[in-house]
């Protein structure tokens, strides 16, 4: 136990060690006995889209399914929001893909979402083209990215934010994660 760090160490009967915040009993790490090393707070999630959204204006994208093929451990993405509100300080790691349904041959597809920290657009989505029908999609689908990686305070928060679209809901194809790094 060490007060200045605010830490508490302690060994386990089953040869495991356990690392406490001082005063709490949150587990934040634990090395077990064949030196494996888990850390229950360390936030992840990845949420999907299960039925398309039509999008008559830039807005937030809220996918909603955390279920089967998804997750969200500590619960710390929304899925009524569509925001990921950082537990603790650290840098962290996000990735969304989005497939979008019903474009014309010939639609500009430049920038149609964006990565937001707090109110601040943080990254486009990477690809930068016009939708051809049988070269840049098929049927009328486009597929788009965006990635990055972000310093956050505890409670910043982290969304994707869409023109103007017809979103496809298919978990495989939309969603969004994102994970604590350190």
């Amino acid at each position: 136990q060490n007060t200045d760090y605010k830490w508490q160490l302690g060994m386990n009967t089953d040869n495991s060690f356990r690392l406490y915040s001082y005063g709490a009993s949150a587990e934040v790490l634990k090395v077990d006995a064949a030196g494996i090393v888990t850390k229950p707070l360390q936030p992840a999630f990845k949420a999907g889209m299960s039925n398309d959204v039509t999008l008559s204006s830039t807005a937030p994208v809220i996918f909603t399914d955390t279920g089967t093929h998804h997750f969200n451990t500590g619960n710390h993405y929304s899925t009524s929001t569509g925001r990921f509100t950082a537990p603790v300080a650290g840098i962290y790691h996000f990735f969304s893909l989005i497939l979008y349904s019903n474009i014309s041959s010939g639609s500009l597809m430049y920038d149609k979402f964006y990565v937001y920290k707090n109110s601040t657009n943080v990254a486009y989505a990477s690809r930068r083209g016009a939708y051809v029908a049988n070269t840049t999609g098929n049927a009328g689908y486009y597929s788009d990215w965006a990635t990055v990686t972000l310093n956050l305070a505890a409670n910043d928060y982290v969304y994707i934010l869409s023109k103007a679209e017809t979103i496809h809901g298919n978990t495989a194809y939309t969603y969004f994660t994102g994970h604590l790094i350190g």
